[in-house]
C-alpha cells in the first residue's frame, strides 16, 4: 500500500467510522501531508511507511519549531501523525517493510540508509549504500555487464537475493532495527558476514561519516575468519608473526 492508498483508507475510517467532521478530516488531511512532504524533501525516508526511528520525528519537530508555530499547533499535528500511525499498525492491511524490490534489485530502508544490492553478471552482486539521499549508478572502475535476473524473497525482518552460486542474506536485527548481511555460496558456506550490532553496544556494520558538502565516506565492518592470519606490514623484531589482534 502505498502513501496515498494509506491516507485515504485513514481519512475514511475517520469519516466513516470516527464520524468525525469534514473540517476535522480536513485538517488531518493536512498535518499528513506536511509530514510526507517534509520527509521527501530531506530524503529521510522513502515513504511513510519507512518512519521507524525517532530521529526523523525529532527533525521534524525541530522544524515546526523553526517555523515559529504556537506550541498548541504543533501538538495538534503530532497528535494527527500518532493517529495515523496508530491505525497503520492496527490495520492488517498495511505493513511496515523494511525491504522492496525494486527493477531486479533488493532494497533496505531505515533510518535514511538506504542499501541496494544488485545482480551483477554471473554469480556476483553489487552493493551500495546511501545515507540521507539517492544511490548513484556511477562506477568509475566496474565493467559494464548484461542485465541478469536474481531470485528475491522478502519477508518481514529478513529478505535475500540470489545471483547463480551467490546469496545474500539480509536480517533486520531486533535491537535498532540494524542490518546485517551475510554472503553465502552454492554449498551454504558463509563467505563474508557484515558484523552483527553487538546489542547495548549498537556497533555499526556501515558507519556513515560525514565528509564537506553532502558527502559521506563509509566505514563497512565484517567478522573476520577465525583462521585468517596477517602478516607483512614490514616485520618488527619481535617473536610476534601474524598481526591480526594485535
Amino acid at each position: 500500500m502505498n502513501d496515498e492508498e494509506a491516507i485515504a483508507k485513514f481519512l475514511d475510517y475517520l469519516a466513516n467510522i470516527k464520524n468525525y467532521s469534514s473540517h476535522t478530516v480536513i485538517s488531518y488531511h493536512k498535518d499528513i501531508n506536511e509530514f510526507k512532504d517534509f520527509i521527501h524533501q530531506e530524503r529521510m525516508a522513502a515513504g511513510l511507511s519507512q518512519i521507524r526511528n525517532n530521529r526523523i520525528c525529532k527533525n521534524y519537530i525541530s522544524y515546526l519549531s523553526s517555523q515559529n508555530l504556537a506550541s498548541s499547533s504543533i501538538s495538534r499535528k503530532l497528535s494527527s501523525l500518532r493517529s495515523f500511525y496508530d491505525f497503520l499498525l492496527k490495520n492488517e492491511d498495511v505493513k511496515m517493510n523494511f525491504f522492496d524490490e525494486k527493477d531486479g534489485s533488493l532494497v533496505f530502508r531505515e533510518n535514511g540508509e538506504t542499501v541496494l544490492i544488485t545482480p551483477w553478471g554471473a554469480d556476483s552482486l553489487r552493493v551500495r549504500s546511501a545515507i540521507l539521499g539517492d544511490i548513484s549508478s556511477y562506477s568509475a572502475a566496474l565493467l559494464e555487464v548484461p542485465p541478469v535476473k536474481a531470485e528475491i524473497n522478502i519477508q518481514e525482518t529478513t529478505a535475500s537475493i540470489r545471483n547463480g552460486n551467490i546469496t545474500a542474506e539480509l536480517t533486520v536485527q531486533p535491537w535498532g532495527n540494524a542490518l546485517q548481511t551475510r554472503f553465502i555460496n552454492q554449498r551454504g558456506e558463509c563467505l563474508l558476514s557484515e558484523i552483527p550490532n553487538g546489542g547495548a553496544l549498537t556497533l555499526k556494520a556501515r558507519h556513515f561519516m560525514p565528509l564537506n558538502g553532502e558527502s559521506f565516506k563509509i566505514k563497512a565492518s565484517f567478522i573476520s575468519d577465525r583462521k585468517e592470519k596477517i602478516y607483512g606490514m614490514g616485520q618488527y623484531q619481535q617473536e610476534i608473526m601474524d598481526l591480526k589482534g594485535c
